[in-house]
């Protein structure tokens, strides 16, 4: 650490969170602690047995590899079809080299028109094993409604299920609408929060971006208006969520509606506590009070927790995790450096 008492920051910018961070939107942050982390395929146990006796019949090998959430399914030129699940459209679609795949392992050579019966068959079971081994706890009527022209939708959510056939991979996306993306994000929420109890009451959570060590005889001329004090990071571009002083989580800054977001990572956090004759000096973002329900959805690495603290530079100043001097975020030499303002 270096400490500087001129009354700038020397040859340094003022950094600009809002031009450095990711931006992300709302939909992002409202799944990312629920439907974007879940499981799709725990409420459905029994879906791949369900293909087991035609795979048999058929002569081939399916294996499902992955079932995974997403916010938005790629766009091209495929097989797509429609489905109704508690009144609301879902869309099944499958991308023109999985259906080409699809069609040679089960119907070689087939015509045209013949293709076009299998892969609306497949839908057609796809949408009733769905209904068969849904086994979440309010029950879902899904039923198939017909063959799109195009895949035109604005899905809220959507799943893609990879599987192989004869050892290829294929893949399949069902892209869902607002009230069962919202179901599948309260059932996976609920489970997280029923789980992995972190805390019983709510806690004060501060955002650390950096912390260097000083000298306990050195720190009230430091926090002087006007000097400078470097840490060894370079950009801001991740914070440590910290709960009774303590390290808790790390995390990937981000910005939603112009505020501060922080986005939950599965490295390991690293302590270093000050002895008795230094001070730890960090600068936090600030401070939020959040409750143990939305502390347990945290801990899934991608969770995504927004804030009101608006993205700027002005932060707090803090010796041994109590803020002591307000100061101004710069960029020297590719280097973190705080101005204390006051």
């Amino acid at each position: 650490m270096a400490v500087s008492s001129s009354n700038t920051a020397g040859a340094a910018t003022v950094w600009d969170p809002k031009a450095s961070l990711r931006a992300l939107d709302e939909h992002d942050a409202r799944y990312s602690r629920g439907f974007l982390r879940c499981r799709p395929e725990k409420w459905v146990p029994a879906f791949a047995a369900h293909w087991l006796p035609l795979a048999h019949s058929l002569g081939v090998e399916m294996q499902v590899i992955e079932v995974k959430p997403f916010k938005r399914a790629p766009r091209s030129v495929g097989a797509a079809f429609y489905g109704s699940l508690e009144g609301e459209r879902v869309t099944l679609f499958c991308d023109g080299e999985s259906s080409r795949t699809i069609l040679a392992s089960i119907v070689p050579g087939a015509s045209a028109a013949a293709e076009g019966v299998v892969l609306e068959y497949l839908a057609r079971r796809f949408f009733s094993s769905l209904r068969m081994s849904w086994s979440g706890p309010e029950a879902s009527s899904i039923i198939y409604t017909g063959r799109a022209a195009t895949l035109d939708v604005n899905e809220a959510g959507a799943v893609r299920l990879t599987f192989s056939l004869n050892n290829q991979s294929c893949s399949a996306w069902l892209l869902l609408g607002e009230a069962m993306t919202d179901q599948l994000d309260r059932l996976w929420r609920r489970q997280v929060q029923s789980s992995s109890r972190v805390s019983d009451e709510p806690q004060q959570i501060d955002f650390e971006i950096a912390h260097t060590m000083l000298a306990q005889s050195e720190v009230t001329n430091t926090l002087s208006p006007g000097n400078t004090i470097s840490f060894d990071i370079g950009q801001p571009e991740s914070a440590i969520l910290r709960r009774a002083g303590r390290a808790w989580l790390p995390s990937r800054l981000a910005i939603v509606d112009g505020a501060f977001a922080f986005e939950t990572l599965a490295s390991p956090v690293l302590e270093s506590p000050g002895g008795d004759t230094t001070a730890r000096i960090s600068i936090s973002l600030g401070t939020v009070t959040i409750d143990p329900a939305l502390m347990s959805e945290l801990t899934q690495p991608g969770a995504i927790l927004t804030s009101s603290i608006s993205a700027a530079p002005e932060v707090d100043v803090c010796v041994n995790g109590k803020p002591s001097a307000r100061g101004v975020i710069h960029l020297r030499n590719g280097q973190t450096v705080v101005l204390i303002s006051s």
